[in-house]
């Protein structure tokens, strides 16, 4: 009696470690399933809107003194990150007047003069809002000079915020984006990019200013000769001599595709400035066409006689996890049958 009943402790034990490893194989199975459709937390939908903050970045938020007749205040070492949009704020808190001009220089010497009141300005003018977008990533510098008959005081602020033109775009579209830059041009610079592009799809192309310009807002300070070319050489104009908008405004316009491939776009910038930052952004929108144009013999008709069956595709984790499960249960059943078969036996030779 002692063999048989460790025989039979023996096969339960095997029928407990079948299950126990069943359900590991399931465990696992679904921490892979799980894992391999996690969305990381820094994106909506999947896509990564590439913020490295959820909130501004402050980088400069002070009152500072400025001595009668004429003062400067430099900020040295500021880490700009390309293609992003930073706001430098400044208020006159004192019951005073000045004039103001701020210019700002980039990792490459460049100087951008951002800001010129020409005239005196008070306290009663309230904020000033400067927005600058950057072209490269670096170390850059912002020199304030303010003219003044007395001394004065000014409350300066300084913060990253969006990227570029994202303050524009529709967010619905970030995951269609197929190009966007932000680039520094020079008077009379040509650029010239190459994007791939479907056939039969309309694209939505936003370019704009995103550097200021001090001063005195001269007409046409800015302007622009668009062309695209497609894939069969064939040239579009789209913009000849035409004034960009001030800043919080693009020049925006739709493309339809009549062919596949790799498209042409060339940007020239005439500006009175020593140069200006310019983005642009190209956006797949929607598809325009069943591109049938007659020369495509139609699809060969539905037999309706028989009935349509559906196919549905099982996961292939499933497929495995329904196996094991199988299996334990076939092997317990199997294992069942021959205790069985031996207590009968057993009692039948007593």
């Amino acid at each position: 009696m002692a063999i048989h009943n460790q025989k039979y402790y023996g096969l339960i034990a095997l029928c407990v470690s079948i299950l126990f490893l069943g359900s590991i194989c399931g465990i696992y199975l679904k921490f892979i399933s799980f894992s391999s459709h996690k969305v990381p937390s820094d994106s909506i939908d999947g896509i990564n809107y590439l913020h490295p903050s959820d909130s501004p970045q402050v980088l400069i938020d002070k009152v500072f003194t400025f001595l009668a007749p004429y003062n400067s205040l430099k900020f040295d070492d500021l880490i700009f990150i390309e293609e992003y949009c930073y706001y430098f704020t400044l208020e006159i808190v004192t019951p005073h007047n000045c004039m103001i001009n701020i210019t700002v220089t980039d990792p490459e010497a460049f100087q951008y003069h951002i800001f010129n009141t020409e005239v005196n300005i008070s306290q009663d003018d309230g904020w000033f809002e400067i927005p600058f977008g950057t072209a490269m990533s670096g170390n850059y510098s912002i020199l304030v000079n303010v003219i003044c008959p007395l001394n004065i005081n000014i409350h300066i602020q300084l913060q990253q915020e969006h990227k570029c033109l994202y303050d524009i775009i529709p967010p619905n579209l970030f995951g269609n984006l197929k190009f966007y830059e932000v680039s520094r041009y020079t008077d009379g610079m040509l650029l010239t990019h190459n994007v791939q592009m479907r056939t039969d799809y309309s694209y939505r192309i936003y370019i704009g200013r995103v550097s200021s310009i001090g001063g005195k807002d001269t007409e046409r300070e800015v302007t622009t000769f668009f062309n695209l070319t497609d894939p069969n050489s064939i040239e579009f104009q789209i913009s000849d001599n035409k004034t960009l908008v001030p800043i919080g405004d693009v020049f925006q316009f739709d493309f339809g595709t009549a062919t596949g491939g790799v498209y042409s776009f060339e940007l020239i910038i005439n500006c009175i400035v020593e140069c200006v930052n310019i983005a642009y952004a190209i956006i797949e929108d929607y598809c325009l066409s069943d591109e049938i144009n007659g020369t495509i013999p139609p699809p060969d008709p539905v037999d309706n006689s028989t009935t349509p069956r559906s196919i549905v595709i099982m996961p292939s984790q499933f497929i495995i996890g329904v196996a094991i499960i199988c299996s334990a249960i076939t092997g317990i059943a199997f294992i069942i049958i021959i205790l069985k078969q031996k207590k009968t036996k057993i009692n039948t030779n007593l």
